[in-house]
């Protein structure tokens, strides 16, 4: 069985319980909440391993992107939404959402952390682990490291930068498929194009998993939305313009 405890930080607690969303009903493994911590049993790894990757790549193209018609083509596309600090059809792709790297890298994690060995600190978690199976801390996996000094620097201490333990890299990369990310981004040109996301925080995992359970139903009708899954947003001559859903 795999444990893990919850982090009193608003990412990575995010993070936890939506691994459980995503686990919970897998078929190859049963999965328990507690107040504290998130208990994971895999049954058939095999199974395991293949069903939970698809539901990977079946909440990646819900989640994280939008569908869209080309203005010229008039095809569909889909387009990445803009608070999404992932990069996709490029080397920096992160083998958790790159098809033919999913499962291995899954059952890489799941390696790391039955192996003895564990001599590495992990500078998110603090936990002792063994061999890493993504070395670099970045923003894809947590984004509020920056290598800017006057904030949190971390990718620039050589120490800690590659001492990121695999639940935490695992935890931290698939909270982007959070259907609870409530997210606001601004389409404007240079400097006026950014993005505000929300997220609530709470010291109790199934108490958090509960208030999101019932929020995540009025976010999904705006799923879709490049700008705002909260907004019911219309298109007008000058611009958009946005109605605050019922919350």
């Amino acid at each position: 069985m795999v444990t893990i405890n919850v982090q009193p930080d608003v990412w990575m607690e995010n993070g936890t319980e939506n691994l459980y969303r995503l686990l919970n009903g897998l078929e190859g493994c049963s999965v328990g909440i507690e107040n504290n911590s998130l208990n994971i049993e895999i049954s058939d790894q095999e199974k395991f391993l293949r069903n939970f990757a698809n539901r990977i790549k079946q909440k990646q193209y819900e989640i994280i992107f939008v569908k869209l018609l080309d203005k010229k083509t008039h095809q569909p596309i889909k387009r990445l939404k803009p608070y999404v600090l992932q990069q996709f059809y490029l080397k920096q792709e992160d083998p958790l959402f790159k098809e033919e790297k999913r499962i291995k890298t899954i059952k890489a994690i799941l390696d790391s952390i039955k192996t003895g060995n564990k001599d590495r600190y992990c500078v998110i978690c603090g936990n002792k682990f063994g061999k890493p199976v993504r070395k670099n801390l970045t923003q894809g996996v947590y984004p509020f490291v920056t290598k800017i000094k006057s904030l949190s620097g971390v990718r620039i201490l050589k120490e800690n930068y590659d001492n990121l333990c695999p639940l935490c890299y695992l935890i931290g990369t698939l909270e982007w498929l959070d259907e609870g990310i409530i997210y606001r981004c601004f389409l404007g040109s240079g400097e006026r194009t950014y993005s505000v996301i929300f997220l609530p925080f709470e010291f109790d995992l199934k108490k958090l998993h509960e208030s999101k359970r019932e929020y995540i139903e009025i976010l999904k009708p705006n799923r879709n939305s490049q700008i705002s899954n909260l907004l019911k947003i219309k298109e007008n001559n000058i611009g958009y313009e946005g109605e605050l859903q019922q919350f």
